[in-house]
C-alpha cells in the first residue's frame, strides 16, 4: 500500500466522520441546550461540505495511489 493510499482512507475516514457524525453530535448538544440558533443549519451544512470535500479528495489519492 503507498502512501497516498493511506492518506486517501485518511480523508475518507474524516469525510465520513465529517459528513455523518459531526452534524449528528452537533444537533445533540444543541437539543440538550434546548437552544436552537439559527446559524446551527448553515454550520451544519458547511462542515457536511468539508466532509465532501475529503471524501472526493480521500477517494482520489487513494485511486492515484493505485496507478502508481
Amino acid at each position: 500500500m503507498t502512501t497516498n493510499q493511506l492518506a486517501g482512507m485518511a480523508l475518507i475516514v474524516v469525510g465520513l466522520i465529517d459528513l455523518i457524525i459531526v452534524p449528528r453530535m452537533m444537533d445533540a448538544v444543541w437539543r440538550k441546550a434546548r437552544r436552537h440558533p439559527p446559524w446551527t443549519e448553515s454550520l451544519n451544512m458547511v462542515i457536511r461540505i468539508i466532509g465532501v470535500v475529503f471524501l472526493f479528495f480521500g477517494i482520489s489519492y487513494y485511486f492515484y495511489g493505485q496507478l502508481e
